[in-house]
C-alpha cells in the first residue's frame, strides 16, 4: 500500500497515475478550516470525490461543516 501524507498546505505533490488494469480505493480523511471537524471517506477515484467536496454537490455531513480540506490519503488495491 502507498502511503501519502499531506498535512502541509503546499506538500503534498501530485496524486500517483496508475494503470487501469486493476481498481484503486482510497482511504481519505478532511476537515474543515477551524480544524474542529474530520471527515473520513472511501472512494474509486480521489480527484473527482474532492472535487465534489470541495464544490458542495451533495448534501450530508461533509457540506454541513464544511470540510474542503484534504488532509491524508492512502491508496489499496482492496477497498477492505
Amino acid at each position: 500500500n502507498y502511503v501519502h501524507s499531506i498535512c502541509h498546505p503546499r506538500g503534498g505533490g501530485d496524486l500517483p497515475s496508475f494503470s487501469f488494469s486493476r481498481m484503486q480505493y482510497y482511504v481519505y480523511i478532511l476537515t474543515n478550516k477551524p480544524h474542529g471537524v474530520l471527515y473520513v471517506g472511501v472512494t474509486n477515484n480521489l480527484v473527482r470525490r474532492m472535487y465534489e467536496h470541495k464544490n458542495d454537490l451533495f448534501d450530508g455531513f461533509s457540506n454541513k461543516y464544511h470540510t474542503h480540506q484534504l488532509i491524508y490519503f492512502e491508496y489499496g488495491s482492496s477497498i477492505e
